[in-house]
């Protein structure tokens, strides 16, 4: 009688669903991650953005930007869901050299504290026009992971905490 030496060789079905399973748990694991990191980029880009422009009118303020052929200040105007850079002391609707920025669809302005909901640069020196210390901040909120972000500025229009 001869003997078959031929080994067979393979995965078992227990050997083959437990390696589908910890397959499926990793892909569970990093869809979970990947679903969060969108709400939160869209407020940092948010509040990046909205630093970026006002750091562009208080520039605009110091190098002497030019409205009717004289140099002037600078601003934004803040509302709940967008923003008016504006030439001028105060902020007028009808302007139309008004810029608006609106914020994502998820992005709010939850709190303004700053008089008349703007901020505007004095000419040359660059500085907040009217700055109140205890009045100095913005607070933006993501309406779907309801993560903040505030922004407090100092009088010479830089940020200070951002948290």
């Amino acid at each position: 009688m001869k003997k078959n030496n031929t080994k067979l060789s393979g995965f078992t079905l227990i050997e083959l669903i437990v390696s589908m399973a910890i397959i499926a748990i990793f892909t569970g694991i990093i869809t979970i991650s990947l679903i969060n990191i969108e709400p939160r980029s869209s407020l940092t880009t948010t509040a990046a953005t909205l630093i970026s422009d006002i750091k562009l009118q208080q520039l605009k303020a110091m190098t002497g930007g030019i409205k009717n052929n004289a140099a002037s200040e600078f601003g934004v105007f803040f509302e709940n869901d967008k923003y008016i850079l504006f030439s001028g002391i105060n902020y007028t609707p009808a302007d139309p050299s008004n810029t608006i920025v609106t914020y994502d669809e998820n992005i709010r302005l939850t709190s303004i504290n700053f008089p008349g909901s703007q901020i505007v640069f004095n000419r040359i020196k660059g500085e907040i026009s009217g700055f109140i210390p205890e009045s100095d901040s913005l607070t933006l909120k993501n309406l779907v992971s309801n993560d903040e972000q505030t922004l407090t500025f100092n009088k010479l229009g830089a940020v200070i905490s951002l948290n």
